[in-house]
Order: structure tokens, then sequence, then C-alpha cells
């Protein structure tokens, strides 16, 4: 997939939330200042792009984006990234289960992702939220839209399918979704979910 089309929407996004390319660039700035502070953030590694997707993610929020951002750090030097990205070698086509971003977005500049689970024996729990992981990592470097709508298709799975949840893996994956990828499954915040097919899971 050609990565530029996730930044065509870039301007109705900043227009959506009454900001200017002017305004942007004033933001930018005054996180760039912010990060000379702070030496264990590599600002060289982040480029204008992630600080972008970050504001918008953050509702041009300052504080919250300096806290996302340097959540984010501290993971990366942290033990629970490799917890995480491992195995980062992820083909679509031939894991248990992935996600497929909608190119165009609704009305409200949202990203439509549908999940779904392709084989139930071979899905993984830890797995899943190293693929997770990693499509939150892709998303906020180059998607530029106000959040994600996340439906996840249980389509065909059963019951078996609920005793690989595992609550330790749960707990610690969403917590460091949630503190440092830009994932917040509340009806207020950058993304929501929705299961559909969920009853499957209870024949």
């Amino acid at each position: 997939m050609d990565i530029t089309v996730l930044s065509v929407y870039r301007k109705e996004v900043l227009s959506s939330h009454g900001k200017t390319e002017r305004d942007m660039t004033e933001y930018i700035g005054i996180l760039r200042e912010w990060m000379k502070k702070m030496p264990h953030i590599p600002s060289y590694l982040l480029q204008d792009s992630f600080l972008e997707i970050h504001l918008i993610k953050n509702k041009f929020s300052l504080e919250k984006t300096k806290n996302k951002i340097e959540n984010y750090c501290n993971l990366k030097s942290s033990p629970r990234y490799q917890y995480l990205y491992e195995d980062c070698l992820v083909i679509p086509s031939k894991e248990p289960q992935f996600y497929i971003p909608i190119l165009k977005l609704t009305d409200e500049f949202y990203r439509i992702m549908i999940g779904r689970i392709w084989d139930e024996e071979k899905w993984d729990i830890k797995r899943e939220f190293s693929n997770t992981a990693i499509l939150r990592e892709f998303s906020s470097r180059y998607d530029y839209s106000n959040g994600d709508i996340i439906v996840m298709d249980f389509y065909e799975c059963s019951m078996k399918l609920v005793s690989k949840f595992r609550a330790n893996v749960i707990s610690d994956g969403l917590l460091i979704l949630r503190v440092s990828l830009i994932l917040q499954l509340t009806s207020s915040s950058a993304s929501v979910l929705y299961l559909i097919h969920s009853l499957t899971l209870l024949k």
C-alpha cells in the first residue's frame, strides 16, 4: 500500500480543528523547543509528521501531546518495548488476525479499521497485541485522521477463543497501547471499538 494515501486528508483534518498551516508550524516549533530541554527524548528520530499526528489525535492539547510523546519514548527504552516488538515480521495475509484500514475517511475524518480473526486455532493474544502495537506505530507516523473506528468481527469464532484470553497480557498490553501509542477506547477519544458477531462466542 502506498502510505501517501493516508495523508491525503491532512488539510481537511486540520480545518476540522480550525487550524491552519501557520498554526501547525507554531505548534511544532513549541514542541521542538520543549524537546530540546528533554535529553531523554531523541527528537532527531521524531519527524514533523509524527508530531502533527500526535497533536491531531490529542485535539491540539500541548500537555497531552507532550505526555504521549514522552511516554512513547520511555516505552522505546524499556523492556516492554521488546515485549511488544520482539517479533516484528508481520505479513497480514499470513496472520491469524489483522486489521484492514478503509482508505476513505468518514465525514468526521475518522479512519474505519476492520478486524477479523481468520484462524482461531493459531490466534494468540500476545501476538495480537504485538500486531496492534505495530499497527499503532505505523498509524502514529503516517495516518492523518481524527481517530479510529475499530470494527472487530468475530464471525465463525467459538468459545474456544475466550479460553485463549490472558488477563495479565490484556491488562499490560492495553496500558501500553493507551498510554504510549494513541489508543483510547472511550466515546470521546481518539479510538472507538465496535464488536460484531460477538454472540457467536457463546455458541
